[in-house]
């Protein structure tokens, strides 16, 4: 956790000389956790990590806001490393006229805000103005716009819960210059929401729900749908994105939401997707399948079947190499350059490798279709088979699953000779990991 705050109100001990630090590049000062002098604030001990901005001034506030939004648009330039945008989501909770500014900024970056209603001060001020603005038309510069503005007597509740809280600055004038900023607010509809403390709901839900709520093109569909399953909460999914007119997502979308969502094990998304109309007859593929293998958990007993069998054929081919060191040297280093070759195609698993466990395992009882001949190579193409889910079904199983397996098996062409494969797998690796 990472906290930005202005230096200038930190109480730092600067009498003492900065001590360097042997690792660091910058002297590291005193900080106690004492109570703050009269105009200073204490650093939240809840955050691993704090920036503290110093532009010189002494007095001047909120000169951290701008170095936060340039490390904040900096952040959600990057990516997961599944592809994933990282979104930006401000959440305000308490706060004093600094939050109000902060809040602003936010939404004219295109950014969302959460609001904890219930909370205090400047959260319960901007929830109010929030939630009694209504919207007019008026003319600006010879332009009718649509604006929000609150009654008389929204203004004069408004203006007391100012008083209650920040009566000290009435004098600089912040109670024109915190309306006008909640108003601001108030008319970012889409991108602010209102979460009570008393919601039974927890936050990350409304953290979430609030990246949902702009429609846009099938870009940004892809991007909430797949924020959705990275978060796990198929019901904001639902709610929010599955419940929409407008949103149609097309057959390539729904088998690149369905591969997104069984390599996370995320067995509730599964489902939502099949019930959609996602084809998983369609879906699954040589290509499909072999990416599904290539990206299995490493912690998995399937992972960790396939990484030994790769490494023994490794030590095979070591093996047959040094049977050939009675060569030629020109032939010799033609054998090695090929040898490389090989190891680099390698790298990824194929589904004959599947085959070959499934087979170990069952013994010679149970003969996997991926022991043909056909599948002992990289090439990957669009081909589908009979019995889809049978095929998940033991996926699921060497992914250790279980959930996903049993959603699988029970759309399963052939039930009990895949539930005793499955079963198999499972005996097979929990002995393993005995």
């Amino acid at each position: 956790r990472v906290a930005i705050t202005a230096g200038n109100r930190i109480p730092i001990d600067t009498d003492e000389e900065s001590v360097l630090h042997p690792q660091a590049r910058e002297p590291i000062v005193n900080y106690t956790l004492d109570a703050p002098a009269k105009g200073y604030a204490a650093l939240d001990p809840n955050h691993t990590h704090h920036f503290l901005v110093d532009d010189g001034t002494a007095e001047k506030e909120g000169i951290e806001i701008e170095f936060r939004g340039e490390l904040e648009n900096l952040i959600c330039n990057m990516f997961t490393k599944d592809g994933v945008s990282l979104p930006m989501v401000c959440i305000m909770i308490e706060g004093g006229m600094q939050s109000i500014d902060q809040a602003v900024s936010t939404l004219r970056k295109g950014n969302t805000l959460v609001v904890l209603k219930g909370s205090g001060r400047a959260s319960d001020i901007l929830c109010y103005g929030f939630e009694h603005s209504i919207e007019i038309e008026k003319v600006v510069d010879g332009e009718t716009k649509k604006i929000r503005t609150l009654s008389d007597q929204c203004r004069k509740e408004m203006i007391k819960l100012i008083d209650k809280d920040f009566s000290k600055y009435r004098a600089q004038g912040i109670v024109d210059k915190m309306i006008n900023a909640v108003l601001e607010i108030s008319s970012f509809r889409e991108t602010v929401t209102v979460f009570s403390i008393y919601n039974p709901e927890p936050l990350d839900f409304y953290i979430l729900s609030s990246l949902m709520q702009s429609s846009g093109n099938s870009a940004t569909r892809m991007r909430q749908m797949r924020l959705a399953i990275t978060w796990g909460h198929a019901r904001v999914a639902k709610e929010f994105i599955f419940s929409r007119k407008e949103y149609k997502f097309s057959s390539g979308e729904l088998n690149s939401l369905l591969l997104f969502s069984i390599i996370k094990q995320r067995t509730a998304f599964v489902k939502l997707l099949i019930d959609y109309g996602a084809d998983v007859r369609a879906f699954v593929t040589q290509t499909h399948l072999t990416r599904l293998y290539n990206e299995l958990r490493s912690s998995t007993g399937g992972y960790r079947l396939l990484q030994e069998k790769r490494k023994k054929e490794k030590i095979e081919r070591g093996k047959n190499a040094k049977s050939d060191g009675d060569i030629k040297n020109g032939r010799k280093n033609r054998n090695r350059f090929s040898i490389r070759r090989k190891d680099k195609a390698l790298r990824g698993v194929m589904l004959s490798d599947v085959g070959s466990i499934i087979g170990t395992i069952m013994q010679g009882s149970y003969k996997s279709i991926f022991c043909d001949p056909k599948y002992n190579e990289r090439a990957q193409g669009d081909e589908t088979f009979e019995n889809p889910f049978d095929i998940l079904t033991m996926y699921s199983a060497l992914a250790d699953c279980q959930p996903m397996a049993l959603l699988f098996w029970e759309n399963c062409k052939t039930p009990m000779a895949t539930g005793l494969v499955a079963h198999k797998i499972y005996m097979f690796l929990d002995k393993m990991e005995g």
